[in-house]
């Protein structure tokens, strides 16, 4: 069965994401439960997290949840060990990369150090703004704190482990609806990026997961827990600047250029397990750009920048509408800009449409 199209989840200490206001700003993950329902940060108290992915969006979420006491991260899943090729095509990424992340943290911490100090300055690094920025390598620590951060290839095996309370999940949006289950199946509570699933089939699938293992689960809408963004949305709501009639969204370009017809297959590299990563997506041959970071731009992956930048600012219109419970009933291009035929990217370059809700107003 094709999964792109049929994808086949007790809030206590293990409700470690609570809802949208737990997150803190763009680039901030989901805030933790706070210390004081728990009391001290004692080892039985801690929320234990698996994190699934561990590539450039990794850099932000692994300290998002390092820096909070009462959680721990016990497990990383990465279907690439360690290599190049992500959005900083310099920096080395993988699950390798991501349990020394851990480690270290934890080892300083023990040790009787601050890591939360510098934490994000260590992973992401100074001048992360610049394409090519690698990231410094922190000191190496000798302390270790229990038996340390386990690394798996396959997210399988983390999912069966007992002492795992919840799993984040920050991989291609093909892969997003499979794991996601499979983790609420095994009784995981479950922040997921954004967007949500690559299909509508997928995210109706996913909420029923939610239901029926009655798991919490959020994904990664952060700008709803921006001041400024609520404000705005309150603002229109309660009618502060008029009838709305229209709303114009942007959503940014590709970021990066595409391999152009004529493109030629490359070897794997060593330590990425290619039939893996392709999963539930048709076999195709391996190029450094259909994967780590730009994936984003082919249609059996991702939905291009509509699904990145879309997912928050339309998302940010559907609220300030107070449209929640519903979606436009109509769409219409109006010269989304695509690729000449046979370049590896084939979602579009840029988009323009034009969306109709039931009561009228459009959404461009």
């Amino acid at each position: 069965m094709n999964q792109r199209h049929h994808p086949s989840a007790k809030c206590t200490r293990r409700s470690f994401v609570q809802s949208a206001a737990a997150l803190a700003s763009a680039m901030a993950l989901p805030q933790i439960v706070p210390a004081s329902v728990f009391g001290a940060a004692a080892p039985s108290n801690r929320i234990t997290v698996g994190q699934i992915g561990c590539g450039h969006q990794a850099q932000r979420i692994v300290p998002s949840f390092l820096v909070h006491d009462d959680v721990q991260i016990v497990a990383v899943c990465d279907v690439n060990r360690a290599g190049r090729g992500y959005y900083y095509p310099e920096r080395v990424l993988g699950r390798e990369t991501a349990k020394r992340w851990i480690d270290e943290y934890y080892a300083e911490r023990a040790s009787g150090g601050d890591p939360k100090a510098t934490v994000y300055d260590r992973i992401l690094g100074p001048g992360t703004a610049k394409p090519g920025a690698v990231a410094p390598t922190p000191p190496q620590v000798s302390v270790s704190r229990g038996k340390g951060c386990d690394a798996y290839k396959d997210f399988r095996e983390l999912l069966a482990r007992s002492d795992i309370d919840a799993v984040v999940i920050v991989v291609p949006d093909h892969w997003h609806a499979l794991i996601a289950i499979a983790a609420m199946q095994a009784g995981k509570d479950v922040y997921c990026e954004k967007p949500l699933a690559l299909t509508i089939h997928q995210g109706r699938e996913m909420v029923k997961a939610v239901r029926k293992y009655n798991r919490v689960f959020q994904t990664g809408a952060q700008f709803r827990s921006c001041p400024g963004v609520r404000r705005a949305c309150e603002l229109v709501r309660n009618g502060r600047i008029g009838e709305v009639r229209r709303v114009w969204t942007t959503a940014a370009p590709n970021s990066f250029p595409s391999p152009g017809p004529g493109w030629q297959p490359q070897p794997v590299p060593e330590g990425f397990d290619y039939d893996f990563w392709l999963g539930p997506a048709p076999e195709a041959p391996y190029h450094i750009e259909r994967c780590f970071h730009r994936w984003r731009y082919i249609l059996d992956y991702s939905n291009g920048q509509t699904a990145n930048f879309g997912a928050h600012t339309n998302d940010m219109a559907q609220w300030a509408l107070g449209m929640d419970g519903t979606t436009p009933v109509e769409f219409e291009d109006n010269g989304s800009e695509f690729l000449p035929k046979g370049s590896l990217f084939d979602t579009a370059v840029k988009t323009a449409f034009r969306a109709r809700y039931a009561n009228g107003i459009e959404l461009t």
